[in-house]
């Protein structure tokens, strides 16, 4: 390591040799080592983010922590860091010390978190990380251990609340952030490691020897156990046992240095709770038969234990005071029962109120949070739909207002507040009416305009307008009606009807349409009577011999083509005069029938009278 990246420390390493049996020399050797390679991982390695800074801003010792933090733009925008913003100095590698972020930390606009639940409180010498917009949790700088916090806290989008709201912490306050010592004892204990293995490779102290350090190399190489490569602890007390194909094995991590530092053993205990089981490893028995044998672990149970010295407790793993809020008990400390509170930084019980006060929830930290009995508030039962904020339960003060929200399928009345102080009546919650039950084919057999969000809904008492058709109203001049949800039930729509003036257009109408027919079959009756009497006329005109050539002309040319009056009324007198036997005689004019005379008429006299 560069000596610039150095810092000015001490390691102190002893060295022991035991020498084996068959070797010559001493039985023993130790000695002391004073190393100063004490080192520090430097922030300007952390990944550059646009409006975040990192602090510490220059250096922070092994296994301490930098905290990202957003800044306000120049325009006021504030902004919050989203991510993992926590890095942990971690020594171990010349090229990159840090511990890897994921996911990577930004900077992003607070607006995201105030549309969804808003931003959560910070705890003094702590910090909030957002994983994103519905999910966060806290931790505390370097040489401080978190005390009263869940894994992680998540947003509610229906009520807009954050999970640390609860019936004992109505507020939200944030959890405590507590300096802690050194612990003088720590260890992880592994018992009931299950390992299947087809060989009993625990038969005598060599084979318990084996599979011990096969168990430890493969937990080290998977990156499971750290504490022992980086010698913060020591792997002791391992036991072994096989019957019927399983081994039953266990072991002891025994912290030795940073005692002060609780995530040395608690990070090695969760990453052997979760991943050792399923692993598999290979154990040389050394036998000429068979010398490698796999070895399955399927289950395996863990436990931390601390010890502090005297005037400390023992929180989490930790070793420290009471924080406010928080009294001792037993070994630990419990946050102060109603009634009772604590200033804190002590291992002192909590004290109780006086004059038969109470206190509104537990954590009190000052006496003048003991109040009389009447000035509390608890907040009752919700209906079965609805959710209150602070939840059912909590004690609050009489005007502490409450948030309401109603469940699925049902929502508070049209104008009403959603909040309420307590004490007071809590707005109800009534079921909706779904405007989507009215069918585009119902509104159009009623005559009502289909344009009513069928994705819409109407809550208690409001009003929606139904309009009908062009041309039809509910009533005389009453083109739009009003109907009102009540609880979830909508009246029946009423069916529209014609309007007045639309009946006597639509007579009107058909009036018109009737008379044009009518005239237009006059016409064509006048024009058949025309052409019949002109038919007459001409005939009439034809019979008399009245009809000839109408220019010198034309005479010779129709001569040859229509047949004279006087041939024409000679062969209608030719036709009246035909008479047929009954015998079957002849017909006058030879020995041709009337069907075979006619036939055999010159083609120029065709245009005949057919009468």
């Amino acid at each position: 390591i560069a000596e610039e990246n150095k810092k000015t420390g001490t390691y102190t390493v002893t060295v022991t040799y035991t020498k084996p049996t068959d070797a010559n020399g001493d039985a023993s050797y130790s000695t002391t080592i004073f190393l100063p390679v004490y080192q520090f991982c430097k922030v300007t390695e952390l990944r550059n983010v646009e409006r975040g800074s990192w602090t510490p801003g220059d250096k922070v010792d092994h296994r301490g922590y930098a905290t990202l933090s957003c800044a306000d733009d120049a325009d006021g925008n504030k902004w919050y860091m989203k991510g993992d913003g926590v890095a942990q100095c971690l020594m171990g590698s010349e090229n990159f010390q840090w511990e890897s972020l994921t996911p990577a930390p930004t900077c992003n606009p607070q607006s995201e978190l105030v549309e969804k639940c808003g931003l959560l409180e910070e705890p003094e010498f702590g910090d909030v990380v957002y994983k994103d917009e519905n999910t966060a949790y806290f931790t505390c700088g370097a040489g401080y251990t978190l005390i009263g916090a869940e894994q992680e806290y998540t947003c509610d989008s229906d009520t807009g609340a954050w999970s640390i709201i609860t019936k004992d912490n109505p507020n939200g306050h944030p959890p405590k952030c507590q300096a802690t010592v050194a612990a003088v004892t720590r260890h992880v204990i592994v018992s009931g490691m299950e390992i299947t293995v087809n060989e009993n490779v625990c038969s005598d102290d060599a084979g318990v020897d084996r599979v011990s350090n096969a168990l430890k190399a493969y937990l080290e190489d998977e990156d499971i156990v750290r504490c022992t490569v980086e010698s913060y602890c020591t792997w002791e007390d391992f036991t072994c046992n096989h019957a019927d194909s399983l081994l039953t094995v266990g072991f002891k991590l025994n912290q030795i240095t940073s005692l002060n530092d609780k995530t040395v053993l608690t990070e090695d205990e969760a990453r052997i709770k979760s991943q050792a089981p399923t692993k598999t490893f290979e154990v040389n028995t050394e036998s000429k038969k068979r010398a490698i044998v796999s070895a399955t672990i399927n289950k395996v149970t863990t436990d931390v234990a601390t010890t502090c010295s005297a005037g400390y407790a023992r929180i989490d793993n930790s070793c420290s005071s009471c924080p406010s809020g928080w009294g001792y008990a037993g070994d630990t400390c419990v946050p102060c029962s109603i009634g009772s509170y604590s200033a804190g930084n002590s291992i002192s019980a909590c004290t109780q109120c006086t004059d038969a006060k109470t206190t509104y929830n537990i954590g009190s930290t000052l006496a003048a949070a003991c109040v009389e009995g009447a000035a509390v508030c608890t907040i009752g039962v919700a209906d079965g739909v609805a959710t209150f904020v602070p939840p059912t339960g909590s004690r609050v003060e009489f005007d502490k207002l409450i948030s309401v929200t109603c469940g699925v399928g049902h929502a508070l009345a049209v104008d009403a507040d959603n909040t309420f102080k307590c004490g007071a009546t809590a707005p109800a919650c009534y079921e909706v009416c779904l405007l989507a039950d009215r069918s585009t084919d119902e509104l159009k057999a009623l005559f009502i305009h289909d344009n009513i969000d069928a994705t819409g809904q109407l809550v208690h008492n409001e009003k929606i307008q139904v309009t009908c058709m062009a041309g039809y109203e509910l009533a005389e001049d009453e083109p739009v009606k009003s109907y009102t949800c009540n609880d979830g039930t909508l009246p029946v729509f009423q069916a529209c009807i014609e309007q007045a003036g639309s009946q006597v257009l639509t007579t009107v109408i058909v009036c018109v349409v009737v008379l044009g027919v009518a005239v237009i079959l006059l016409f064509l009756f006048i024009i058949v009577q025309w052409r019949k009497k002109k038919n007459a006329a001409s005939y009439k005109g034809k019979k008399s011999g009245k009809v000839g050539p109408t220019t010198a002309e034309e005479g010779p040319r129709r001569s040859k083509s229509v047949l004279s009056a006087k041939s024409v009324q000679s062969t209608r007198s030719s036709v009246r005069e035909v008479s047929v036997p009954i015998g079957g005689g002849t017909m006058p004019g030879g020995d041709m029938d009337l069907e075979q005379q006619l036939r055999t008429r010159p083609q120029s006299n065709k245009n005949y009278d057919r009468d």
